[in-house]
């Protein structure tokens, strides 16, 4: 997967952890000497408890980075599935059943659940109870989720018999990890998922130790939750137990009694917490079942997909891919390369740095085709990967020779190299606007109801432009028939169309078309009394929108023709008149501008942009054109304009965010390179001139 690169620097990080892995052996040194004579010093007190503030500085950075691109649509990676589960939350805070759960993107009737939604309903709470944005709080509850997970992880730990310090040293670098601070942020229900099990494990492992019953019960609950939340999580750690419960066994092996008794235990918390999972997976294939296209997404239909095939388990394409997401997106391979070589030197702890290997790969060897296809996969047992990276430091640091300082050496690269690679693609990606998407849905909810449906064409069965325009829809997948197709269609009997949006470029277009799609969709058009003009038209998508909208468009197509040919007034005046008939398109206001402008109209231009600004457009190239026109209007000084005595100002604020928005053009960097020249900013305006010159540079290449 290829990322964006980052400018953020990393310098001052890597300087910070390699001056204090350098400090923390120094404070080894130290904590060697007699306890009289180091004791009040301080680089005894840093030995004692240097573990710690490892720990801190790694959450610290943690939480930062996961701040990076916090008010940022959910559409930075996997937008597909993020969209998909905060649709089902909006449904909720919209009188939606919580229980059979809609996400209405297939149709009706539009319950189709998924996961059991504990996650959605924590979500709906948080925003009826503070009344955020529903982006932010399912970030935030995803987020909770993942640092309450470390408090039954820091329990589990104590299986391995490591002390306070080494289980810090060992958490430091799973919350350090890019993986877990990108994916921890997301809208989705991994990190819950994660605390259930970890919670199950802990509980179950007590249970095992002490023989309390209270510990069994909760074990119970966390493991029954973790199943019906997310079986191919859970099912890693039902794993997990299955090998402690081997590792109490083996001392005692023939204790006949023993294994009768762990065997039993350990079944009935199988049968425990996977029978409601598996009721609530019938429960909703029942529903999904009634929908002529969900019906393909039951458990049933989606074995293969799950699952993958017995081919695929041995193709070193497909382990090349899942390794790639975990090892290669979010690492490299010569980090654990080199944690693979300390383990060998290291020469204790073996088994369990095996243990934790093995279970890593027994997620990807049951689901394969999922971690082949889905990142976010691994974030079940991508924890068990750097767990014995975290053995392994431990047991270097165990040794009393050289190999401290390997071990040391191991923790501080890790960490840094971590931080270097959240850096260079992570938070390049987090900041990604996707403004794009964001602009074909502010389209589609400016010329529809919130009662009416949209018919869209060619983006799968993706909720990312539903969710954002707020409105429900009838989407056609790949995998659909043209039997099932008819069925959906029929069921929208009784339901108002409000527009249709197609993907026009056949090299994104994915999903299920018509025979001689142009005719089959005109023929929509009239059926359901949609405008064959487009409102909203870039290189990938067009809308078309209700009937009471074609003249308004039909006269700004006129206008961009008469703008062609120099017929500035005839212009002005189509798009005055599509102006009365569509006074919530911004895109109307600039082309009026824009035309003003040219007429030499700069009061009329500037009240057109105030006017659009007030209607909050999403496409950065409007706040260009802005920029644009104050400019002129400013070096032109064509008449007086009341009241804006300085033009440069909200020319600069303008450009800053088209800039913010897409960070990419060039032509936006050279725009603000002219209103610094303008300033006489000449050190601001080169440097704007070398960043344009570099985007230039690197889409020739």
């Amino acid at each position: 997967m290829s990322m964006p690169k980052s400018s953020s620097p990393v310098l001052a990080a890597q300087a910070v952890v390699l001056l204090f892995a350098k400090a923390a052996g120094r404070a080894h040194q130290a904590a060697a000497l007699p306890a009289r004579e180091s004791h009040a010093d301080w680089r005894h007190r840093l030995g004692q408890h240097w573990p710690l503030l490892c720990f801190a500085v790694c959450a610290v950075y943690s939480l930062a980075g996961s701040m990076i691109g916090w008010m940022n649509p959910l559409l930075d990676a996997h937008g597909f599935r993020q969209t998909q589960t905060a649709m089902s939350v909006w449904t909720m805070l919209n009188g939606g059943p919580l229980v059979a759960y809609e996400t209405p993107v297939m149709g009706p009737p539009w319950s189709m659940p998924y996961e059991f939604p504990l996650f959605q309903w924590m979500v709906a709470a948080v925003v009826k109870v503070s009344q955020v944005n529903l982006d932010q709080a399912g970030r935030f509850v995803s987020l909770l989720m993942f640092w309450l997970a470390l408090i039954p992880g820091y329990r589990i730990l104590s299986v391995f018999r490591l002390s306070r310090n080494q289980r810090l040293l060992i958490l430091s670098i799973i919350v350090v990890s890019p993986f877990y601070i990108f994916w921890s942020r997301a809208f989705m229900i991994e990190s819950t998922a994660l605390l259930l099990s970890l919670a199950f494990l802990a509980a179950a492992e007590s249970f095992l130790r002490t023989g309390r019953w209270s510990l069994a019960f909760l074990a119970a609950v966390f493991g029954a939750l973790a199943a019906s939340v997310k079986i191919t999580s859970f099912a890693v750690y039902l794993g997990a137990l299955a090998l402690i419960v081997l590792h109490r066994r083996l001392p005692d092996r023939a204790n006949g009694r023993g294994w009768i008794r762990d065997g039993l235990t350990l079944a009935i918390f199988g049968f425990v917490c996977l029978g409601p999972a598996l009721a609530w997976t019938r429960y909703a294939d029942s529903l999904k079942a009634q929908n002529p296209i969900a019906e393909f997404t039951t458990t049933a239909a989606t074995t293969n997909w799950n699952f993958g095939t017995l081919q695929q388990r041995f193709s070193w394409q497909t382990w090349s891919q899942v390794l790639n997401f975990s090892c290669v997106v979010d690492y490299h391979w010569a980090l654990f390369a080199t944690a693979a070589a300390g383990a060998v030197l290291a020469r204790r702890r073996w088994a369990q740095i095996a243990v934790c290997v093995l279970l890593y790969f027994s997620a990807p060897l049951v689901f394969t085709n999922l971690h082949r296809v889905h990142w976010y996969y691994a974030y079940p047992n991508l924890v068990f990967l750097l767990l014995a990276v975290g053995l392994t430091v431990v047991a270097l640091l165990e040794q009393a020779d050289w190999r401290r300082y390997l071990g040391m050496t191991l923790l501080a690269s890790t960490i840094v190299f971590s931080v270097y690679r959240h850096q260079a693609s992570h938070a390049a990606l987090q900041s990604l606007n996707r403004w794009p998407t964001m602009a074909a849905a502010a389209a589609l909810a400016r010329v529809t109801e919130p009662d009416e449906i949209v018919i869209i064409y060619g983006q799968e069965w993706s909720s990312e432009i539903p969710y954002y325009a707020r409105r429900r829809a009838l989407m056609l997948p790949s995998f659909l028939t043209s039997e099932a197709a008819a069925r959906a269609f029929g069921n929208l009997a009784g339901y108002k169309i409000g527009a249709l949006l197609v993907v026009t470029d056949g090299k994104v277009a994915a999903g299920w078309y018509p025979d001689s799609p142009n005719q089959a969709i005109l023929a929509q058009l009239r059926e359901f009394g949609l405008s064959a003009t487009a409102s909203f038209y870039d290189n990938t998508i067009k809308i078309f929108p209700p009937g009471r909208f074609e003249s308004a468009y039909e006269n700004l197509d006129l206008a961009r023709r008469e703008m062609a040919k120099g017929n500035f007034l005839a212009a002005e005046k189509a798009l005055t008149a599509a102006i009365d008939e569509q006074p919530n398109d911004p895109n109307l206001f600039e082309q009026r501008a824009l035309c003003r402008l040219s007429q030499q109209k700069p009061t009329e231009c500037l009240a057109d942009f105030d006017d659009a600004l007030r209607l909050n457009p999403v496409d950065p190239a409007f706040y260009a054109d802005h920029a644009v026109a104050l400019l002129k209007v400013h070096r032109r000084l064509l008449v007086a304009v009341k009241g804006r005595p300085g033009l440069l100002d909200p020319a600069l604020s303008s450009i800053d965010r088209a800039i913010a928005t897409d960070a990419y053009q060039p032509r936006f960097f050279q725009i603000r390179e002219q209103i610094h020249l303008s300033h006489g900013e000449k050190y601001l305006a080169e440097q704007d001139q070398n960043k344009a010159n570099a985007l230039l540079r690197a889409s020739d290449q």
